[in-house]
């Protein structure tokens, strides 16, 4: 049984894998990461895609580094075939929207508009994006292949360009969880529609905010001025990251649908297992995770403009 000590040291764990991997010369590849906790697929398993023909959650003690990011596994035999040939299960274009990559662009993806097209797996940023890429699939996986190198190189230079920058310079205070080098927040889903919708609704990116260094989506105009009118309010508490996690001293990624509205503030976590471990003493997990935070920004946030 996975007692809560041994899960903070799993965590810590994973944490100190992923800082030692960031100061790794494989910080150079170009792949859509959950923030600084450098998990790939908001923690999905890549194999299962292929085996399972679903979305399924990974396990974050089933775990192997491809490419500067981490994967989890729902189970050792998942690992055991990723390990032996990644570039199989990996998603195309590094994680990010494939038809996005199609028109020269990073943005993030909904985990449920997976297809796997000729043995290649690929994400796209939502339903109607999707639709988009499928008009002329193989067209856009064409045009796709062809941009990736170059967006890759680009996004791995900014990266390097902004470590190399930021060594030694002063840290800022902003620490959010965004895909990767798209800077986009909550995978592209609008932060207002949990209050006033009380659902996760796709956001317009053509309607767009940027706040604490990243950019945020939004259904309409009128939950755009809502959430300028007051940013803190309507953003996702820990920075979007899990906040169970947080509340551990870990950063981790999140399943979107483990949303929950608490004292007019909106938490996620890593997905319904640790849900339920986060909401069986919810008030004590809260407060922890208000002291643990502004730790690991201090420790991890680096420039907005990173």
């Amino acid at each position: 049984m996975l007692t809560l000590r041994k899960m903070n040291l799993l965590l810590l764990a994973i944490v100190i894998g992923s800082q030692v991997m960031n100061t790794h010369s494989a910080r150079a590849q170009a792949v859509n990461i959950s923030g600084h906790s450098k998990v790939a697929i908001s923690g999905y398993d890549p194999v299962a895609f292929f085996t399972q023909k679903k979305p399924v959650h990974g396990d974050f003690q089933i775990t192997s580094t491809h490419k500067r990011a981490t994967y989890f596994f729902a189970s050792k035999q998942h690992k055991a075939m990723f390990d032996s040939n990644p570039t199989k299960y990996a998603p195309q274009c590094g994680g990010y929207c494939a038809f996005g990559v199609s028109v020269g662009a990073l943005f993030p993806v909904d985990v449920n508009t997976w297809q796997v097209r000729n043995d290649r797996l690929y994400l796209n940023l939502n339903p109607q994006i999707l639709k988009m890429f499928n008009k002329d699939i193989d067209a856009n996986i064409a045009k796709a292949e062809q941009n990736w190198p170059d967006l890759a190189a680009r996004a791995a230079k900014d990266a390097n360009d902004a470590n190399d920058a930021n060594d030694g310079a002063e840290k800022s205070r902003d620490l959010v969880n965004t895909s990767g080098r798209s800077r986009v927040a909550m995978s592209g889903c609008d932060p207002v529609a949990f209050f006033t919708m009380k659902k996760p609704v796709h956001g317009d990116f053509q309607i767009t905010s940027r706040h604490g260094g990243a950019i945020y989506f939004f259904a309409s105009k009128q939950h755009k001025a809502m959430f300028d009118g007051n940013p803190t309010k309507y953003a996702p508490q820990c920075g979007g990251y899990c906040a169970f996690g947080v509340s551990v001293g870990a950063l981790f990624p999140v399943d979107i649908n483990t949303w929950q509205v608490r004292n007019d503030k909106l938490y996620l976590n890593l997905n319904p297992q640790i849900l339920k471990m986060f909401n069986s003493n919810i008030d004590t997990n809260i407060d922890k995770a208000d002291r643990n935070w502004p730790g690991l920004v201090a420790k991890h946030a680096r420039s907005a403009d990173r």
